[in-house]
């Protein structure tokens, strides 16, 4: 007798395929985890990228700032009454892709004047850092980014400095830095001072009361735009001496890898 061939249900091949599925899901799920400590990357590849993007905009808007006034900006502008009116953050606008706001901008006023103030909540997206940006107590027309001013840096004040006066190398010198609380509205012609800024990474503080470091246990440290236009990881355990020899840029001291 032959026997009738029976089938399987319909749906029985349904759930089959689906358990395949899952099953093939369940794999590649462990083979992640045994597999992730491979990749981990090191501290200066988990900072945020967009801050390292924005750095490197800022960068380009300084060279490009260069190509076409031979120099770089000066830290800050003097208005008629000797103060600092305006800031390089402000003077790189158009080499931004901020036209518009920088024509906004006027200059016959100082930073916080009537018609400047009212740009503050318009800072552009270049001068943010998300991660700090995104702490509840940063306000959002502050800079994240600053310039660290004084005789020996790149950023000697009212005057400006070319290419050729970075001694040390452009690729030794920084000319930006990551910077957490420091209260610094980013239109305002102000930024770090050497003294502020000399300290190790692990040590500087912003200004304000409440601010601790610049850096978290969950950063690291922080990003550093060099003369070059490269964006550097500075390590917070970075030992003083090196720190401060990237502040300067004719101080003749011997850089090693950081």
């Amino acid at each position: 007798m032959i026997r009738p061939e029976i089938s399987e249900p319909k749906h029985w091949d349904v759930w089959k395929t689906i358990g395949q599925v899952i099953g093939v899901l369940v794999c590649l799920s462990l083979l992640f985890a045994l597999l992730s400590p491979i990749f981990e990357t090191t501290p200066e590849h988990r900072g945020p990228s967009p801050c390292k993007r924005n750095l490197k905009q800022i960068g380009l808007a300084l060279h490009n700032y260069h190509d076409t006034y031979k120099c770089f900006p000066p830290a800050f502008v003097l208005g008629p009454d000797g103060k600092p009116w305006h800031s390089w953050r402000v003077l790189i606008l158009p080499f931004l892709e901020e036209r518009p706001l920088f024509e906004k901008y006027r200059f016959d006023e100082p930073w916080n004047g009537p018609n400047n103030s009212k740009l503050l909540d318009q800072r552009p997206l270049a001068f943010a850092c998300h991660w700090i940006d995104n702490k509840t107590h940063v306000p959002k027309t502050d800079t994240n980014f600053v310039a660290v001013v004084g005789s020996e840096t790149a950023w000697p004040g009212v005057e400006s400095i070319r290419v050729a006066d970075i001694e040390d190398g452009t690729s030794n010198t920084a000319l930006v830095i990551e910077v957490r609380d420091a209260g610094i509205p980013w239109l305002a012609p102000d930024d770090l001072s050497f003294e502020e800024a000399s300290l190790p990474p692990r040590g500087i503080k912003g200004r304000r009361a409440s601010s601790i470091h610049f850096t978290e246990a969950d950063h690291g440290g922080l990003h550093v735009l060099m003369g070059d236009g490269t964006v550097k990881f500075v390590n917070c355990e970075l030992v003083p001496e090196i720190w401060k020899a990237l502040l300067t840029r004719a101080g003749g001291e011997a850089v090693a890898d950081f």
